[in-house]
């Protein structure tokens, strides 16, 4: 259910981004600024989670931690994880985020204007699709280059980034043209799903220095910092292992 809220907070804000020139300016950027918000916090569990489901078969390839190490490593991700959830609960029963939902509904709930001053706010879908549609496939054809160029982790990020939002912006606007997108939509997905695979362990990587760091100055097991070392490892093969694969799919 985190998964899919955060999911739901990001396609808000594509769609505000996609359709600023269709709905006041100052309106978008309050609805961005405060999607953003919540949606770090749904991301910041989001992550713990997928972490805490990767540990099991990260555990199986590393044979030489002991039981004892993995329930340390695993309890202290479930209490950080715990804190993040907190937080995000209380986020959701904070006013600022009442306040979001109710802005939102009165805004949605309101007749549109009979003279909008937006300029994309008097074309159909149909008018429009075509050039949102290649602007956003131009971005991920030119971010495509520069991962050629220099194939580092944060032109991968970047690249799906834009993959993301090409992605997005066809769900938005098929209905314009029927079921003929959906094949490329659905390419889209496969490409977006390997950069995100390769984006978790860069996740990984950060969290585990993350740990080390508040550790430092603790009683710690040097045995259990020799098995956070062989993680960062393992997740260095994984990431370039994804970006072989990235670099010789069909799609």
């Amino acid at each position: 259910f985190v998964h899919q809220a955060r999911v739901s907070t990001r396609r808000m804000r594509s769609a505000l981004r996609l359709f600023e020139d269709a709905i006041p300016e100052k309106t978008a950027q309050r609805f961005r600024a405060e999607l953003g918000w919540i949606a770090g916090l749904f991301g910041e569990v989001r992550d713990l989670d997928v972490f805490l489901l990767n540990l099991p078969g990260v555990f199986a390839k590393i044979e030489s931690s002991s039981p004892r190490e993995r329930r340390a490593l695993s309890r202290w991700v479930v209490d950080h994880r715990a804190g993040a959830l907190a937080e995000l609960r209380a986020a959701l029963e904070s006013k600022r985020y009442r306040a979001l939902r109710s802005r939102l509904q009165t805004h949605l709930d309101a007749p549109l204007p009979k003279r909008p001053r937006a300029p994309l706010a008097v074309q159909t879908v149909g008018e429009a699709a075509p050039g949102i549609i290649l602007a956003k496939y131009a971005a991920v054809v030119a971010q495509g280059r520069a991962v050629i160029a220099k194939p580092k982790l944060t032109s991968f990020h970047r690249l799906r980034i834009q993959m993301k939002r090409l992605r997005y912006a066809c769900e938005f606007v098929a209905s314009a043209y029927g079921e003929s997108l959906q094949p490329f939509i659905e390419k889209t997905v496969g490409i977006q799903d390997c950069l995100g695979e390769l984006q978790d362990t860069v996740f990984t990587k950060t969290f585990i220095e993350r740990i080390v760091n508040d550790w430092k100055g603790k009683a710690v097991d040097p045995s259990a910092l020799f098995l956070l070392g062989e993680i960062q490892q393992l997740q260095g093969e994984i990431a370039r292992s994804k970006q072989r694969e990235f670099g010789t799919s069909p799609k």
